[in-house]
């Protein structure tokens, strides 16, 4: 399941007909410039303190930005 093996999918990103949220490790070096490419599209935020496994590195604060994120949305369809 490595990134380097799957096919490419950024074409079918801004078909996804839910909302979005992509997080990653400030100290990643590989994906920060994936990121700045995907902040064009997509709301986009660092963990700090965290390279790749930003969920095993900084759990608490992966926890809290995920649960922002859903709760921002559930306020948003509450309004609809």
């Amino acid at each position: 399941w490595s990134p380097a093996r799957l096919p490419s999918l950024w074409k079918n990103l801004e078909e996804f007909s839910f909302p979005l949220l992509f997080l990653f490790g400030a100290n990643d070096i590989k994906y920060k410039p994936i990121a700045e490419r995907l902040r064009k599209t997509f709301p986009v935020d660092y963990i700090p303190n965290a390279g790749h496994a930003i969920h095993v590195e900084n759990p608490r604060l992966c926890a809290e930005k995920i649960q922002a994120f859903i709760g921002g949305i559930s306020e948003y369809s509450d309004g609809k």
